[in-house]
C-alpha cells in the first residue's frame, strides 16, 4: 500500500459513522416535519392529493431534486393552466403558487443539515476543523436511506421524486455539504 492510500484509509476511519447515522436520520426527518408544518399552516391550497406525499415532494424540491411526472398531469399544481413539473420550487411561476417565498423552502433543509453537522461535531467533541468537517461528512450515512424510502413514500399517481436525484442530492450532497458547514461552525463556536 502506498502512503497516499494509508492516509486516505486513516482519514476514512476517523469519520464518526454511527453518530452520522443517528443524527442524519434525525435531521432528515426533522426537515420533513418542518416542511409538513409549514405546508399545513401556509400552503393548504397547494395540496391536491396527499399531504404526506406532496409535502415530501416540496421538501425534495427544496434540495433541488427533480420530480418525474406520471399519468395524471391534472393532479399536479398549476400556474395559469400549466402543470408544475420538474422541480416545483424552481419552475417559472412557482412564487405565484406558494404563499411563502420559495427561498423559505430552500432554507429548511439547509438549516436542519447545518444543525445536524453542528450536533454531530459537538457529539464527538470536535476541537479542530478537520474533526468538524469529518463529523459533518458523516451525515449522509444516516440520510441516504430515508432519501430512498422517501422517494417511494412521496410518490403519487401524478409523479414523485426522481430516484437518482433523490439519492445523490437529498441523500448525500445537500446533507454532506451543509453538515460540513455545521461541523465547522461547531468548532468555531467552541473556541
Amino acid at each position: 500500500m502506498s502512503d497516499e492510500t494509508r492516509r486516505i484509509e486513516s482519514l476514512l476511519l476517523q469519520i464518526p459513522y454511527e453518530i452520522g447515522a443517528i443524527v442524519g436520520v434525525f435531521v432528515f426527518l426533522l426537515g420533513y416535519l418542518v416542511t409538513l408544518v409549514t405546508t399545513v399552516v401556509f400552503e393548504r391550497e397547494y395540496i391536491q392529493e396527499s399531504i404526506v406525499a406532496e409535502t415530501g415532494q416540496l421538501y425534495y424540491s427544496a434540495m433541488f431534486v427533480e420530480m418525474q411526472a406520471r399519468i395524471d398531469l391534472e393532479a399536479i399544481a398549476t400556474v395559469e393552466g400549466e402543470a408544475l413539473q420538474g422541480n416545483v420550487l424552481l419552475t417559472e411561476g412557482a412564487s405565484a403558487v406558494f404563499t411563502l417565498p420559495v427561498f423559505v423552502y430552500h432554507l429548511i433543509p439547509v438549516l436542519v443539515f447545518v444543525l445536524g453537522g453542528f450536533i454531530a461535531a459537538r457529539w464527538v467533541g470536535a476541537q479542530n476543523v478537520r474533526k468538524g468537517v469529518l463529523s459533518g461528512l458523516s451525515l449522509p450515512v444516516g440520510t441516504h436511506l430515508p432519501a430512498i424510502v422517501g422517494t417511494l413514500v412521496f410518490s403519487t399517481e401524478a409523479g414523485g421524486p426522481e430516484f437518482w436525484h433523490s439519492l445523490v442530492l437529498a441523500g448525500v450532497v445537500v446533507p454532506g455539504v451543509c453538515g460540513v458547514a455545521g461541523g465547522i461552525i461547531a468548532v468555531a463556536n467552541s473556541r
